[in-house]
């Protein structure tokens, strides 16, 4: 939403505005049409219509980004939604969050695994990630696990508590 845009861009500035160039600008937007899952029913959360729109979503920001401008795009969603589709038809470079991550972690040790929300279908769901970037054989046994309290609960506390998620995971 667009409310989140300007603390975001700030964040983003605050984050890496030392390590771009000085005429580099970073911000962040919005899916203009972001459909929105409904949280009471995230057995659903897989659901390949919701998937679908939502990847439509992602395309149509980043074409908007690009007519804009962008020199790149980051689609801030570790789903990596849309990111395929969307490279297929822009000219700017696109990536996520999840293919970077598993690379560089794949760079800090020979096997990897995964901390993911605790949704239905979402360890499968980062399993097949992990092997459509070709590093299925890196994975551990049992290397994606979620991350111990349901989601409805855990991301709200993240908001507000950060500091109990990162013990968890730790």
């Amino acid at each position: 939403p667009a409310k989140y845009e300007a603390p975001m861009s700030a964040q983003l500035q605050e984050l890496y505005g030392g390590v771009v160039h000085a005429d580099t600008e970073l911000s962040a937007q919005g899916l203009a049409a972001a459909p929105a899952p409904d949280p009471a029913n995230l057995p659903d959360y897989p659901n390949h219509y919701y998937g679908m729109l939502l990847e439509n979503a992602v395309v149509q920001s980043v074409l908007a980004a690009e007519q804009a401008g962008a020199d790149a795009v980051v689609v801030n969603c570790f789903d990596d939604p849309g990111v395929r589709a969307a490279r297929s038809v822009a000219t700017v470079a696109v990536f996520g969050i999840c293919e970077p991550a598993l690379h560089i972690a794949c760079q800090l040790g020979r096997t990897i695994g995964a901390l993911v929300p605790d949704l239905p279908g979402q360890v499968g769901y980062v399993r097949q990630q992990i092997a459509d970037h070709g590093l299925g054989d890196r994975l551990l046994p049992g290397g994606v696990r979620t991350e111990g309290k349901p989601f409805v609960e855990s991301q709200p506390e993240s908001d507000t508590h950060p500091e109990a998620m990162a013990e968890r995971l730790r």
